[in-house]
């Protein structure tokens, strides 16, 4: 997971909604506004409870 600043969001000219948003969303922050970031790790664990999927 990344993590941004959340002024960085002013800064960025995000045009996409589509599944490349995150590649557009770290390409703009590094290179365009040249902003520092840091690749956070995610801890999964087991689902506990039901699950509320529908198909």
């Amino acid at each position: 997971m990344w993590v941004f600043k959340k002024d960085i969001l002013d800064r960025l000219l995000l045009k996409s909604d589509k599944m490349s948003f995150s590649e557009e969303l770290k390409i703009e922050a590094c290179h365009f506004a040249k902003c520092c970031w840091k690749e956070m790790p995610i801890q999964y664990k087991a689902r506990v409870g039901k699950i509320n999927l529908r198909g």
